[in-house]
């Protein structure tokens, strides 16, 4: 990381750029687009960066297209055709000439993802090349909006700067393409597509699952950015997920160490990548909720010191014994351990379908992580009917519990009410601990 600081330091560029990110739920439909252009238009100034995804369900919707083309090629026309007619009425009412211009570009991408069906096959199936478009549409018609609205916007193309070296992005080679390209001088709006990068030689890379987030954090890195915004549709970092827990507390502040391990959980809103890529800088992370921006929302920062107690559930991890080991990426394991039977590796969700279940033998597991509430974990484990394969700890504040069993939404409650919020729950001063 050292090498590519020293490269941004001598850009002598604006240190007060902020990064905001905008998710597919917070750009559902014509009104959402609206909303996130008031959004903008109250916490953007010139020169700052704003990484979007695709509109809703877009990616889904283009990999379903994709996987029909191989054999049901009538049924992936038709889904297209759905496709087309949805993000056409994503477009409000502008001037005719812009409108004609994005109805005339979404058109153009449409027959050539028509064309891809019509020669796909299973051989020649290249899935990023068909999901890169949902955040072309988002960044393009972003772009228009705020230029309507006086703000001065440009629509950049993330593969164009962001360049990939096997599962992770390439700082340095990316930090050489993002001088080349003088995004940095340019004075406007900078609407990027998220989710997309390309590698060395200029081939469509995706960067997975939550890939918005991480180009949103590598844009905030490379740019020297002072805070990175992630809007949602939650108010911020809860003691628990509050669309499961509806006693889940709201945090103002979130340690920088804690969000890190609550990433590595498989947490619905901090991603590992995202955490990551911005351990060595000094930017900000702050989430907010798109559909009610004047909410305060979570600052993951620095120095932090107390904070409540916290329980996190991830689903769908894989376990692995070790004699693997030599067949996995590094950058896909969540972490190893060791249990009296062997050395086990346990890989992060979002890669698991990229791994043969007959061959590698993975066996599936749920994630319940804790933190800052040790007292009550042994008494609450022997109380429950869990199958615990391990408990791992990283120290004496977190613990992730690893089992066979499915962690449903009621065990889950259970855990975060018994562990966060009775009265002796302790609370943590992570600088004086």
């Amino acid at each position: 990381m050292s090498g590519i600081m020293e490269i941004k330091r001598d850009r002598h560029i604006n240190m007060n750029i902020s990064v905001h990110k905008f998710g597919g739920s917070s750009l559902g439909c014509k009104a959402s687009f609206l909303r996130v252009i008031n959004i903008i238009d109250e916490n953007c100034l010139m020169g700052d960066w704003v990484v979007v995804s695709a509109a809703g369900k877009t990616t889904n919707r283009l990999l379903e297209i994709a996987n029909l083309a191989v054999s049901e090629k009538h049924f992936a026309y038709e889904k297209l055709e759905a496709l087309q007619t949805f993000q056409l009425s994503l477009i409000p009412s502008l001037t005719q000439e812009k409108t004609a211009e994005l109805r005339q570009s979404i058109n153009q991408d449409i027959a050539l993802l028509s064309s891809y069906i019509s020669k796909a096959s299973l051989e020649n199936l290249f899935i990023p090349e068909w999901l890169c478009f949902g955040e072309l549409w988002s960044s393009r018609l972003l772009a228009a909006l705020l230029n309507e609205k006086s703000q001065r916007a440009i629509a950049i193309d993330a593969r164009n700067i962001l360049r990939m070296q096997g599962e992770k992005v390439d700082l340095i080679c990316s930090a050489q393409q993002l001088d080349n390209s003088g995004a940095l001088e340019n004075t406007l709006i900078k609407i990027a597509t998220g989710f997309i990068a390309s590698d060395s030689d200029n081939i469509t890379q995706i960067l997975g699952r939550n890939g918005s987030d991480y180009s949103a954090s590598l844009f905030a890195y490379l740019s020297n950015a002072k805070k990175v915004v992630f809007w949602t549709d939650v108010s911020g970092v809860y003691s628990a997920d509050p669309n499961i827990v509806k006693n889940a507390i709201a945090f103002d502040k979130l340690n920088w160490n804690v969000a890190n391990i609550l990433a590595q959980s498989g947490n619905p809103v901090l991603h590992a990548n995202t955490v990551e890529t911005l351990n060595d800088s000094d930017c900000e992370i702050q989430i907010k909720n798109s559909h009610f921006p004047k909410a305060r929302g979570t600052k993951v920062v620095k120095h932090a010191p107390i904070y409540t107690p916290l329980v996190s559930k991830g689903s769908g991890f894989g376990l692995l014994c070790a004699s693997w080991e030599h067949e996995v990426d590094t950058n896909q394991v969540a972490f190893k351990f060791t249990t009296n039977v062997g050395k086990n590796i346990l890989i992060k969700n979002e890669y698991l379908a990229q791994y043969d279940k007959h061959k590698y033998n993975f066996k599936p597991v749920d994630l319940i992580l804790s933190f800052g509430c040790e007292r009550k974990f042994n008494d609450l484990l022997s109380s429950l009917d869990i199958n615990v394969f391990h408990i791992h700890s990283f120290d004496e504040h977190y613990r992730f519990l690893i089992t066979e069993d499915k962690v449903t939404d009621e065990l889950y409650e259970v855990f975060h009410d018994v562990m966060c919020l009775e009265s002796n729950a302790s609370y943590i001063d992570l600088e004086h601990a």
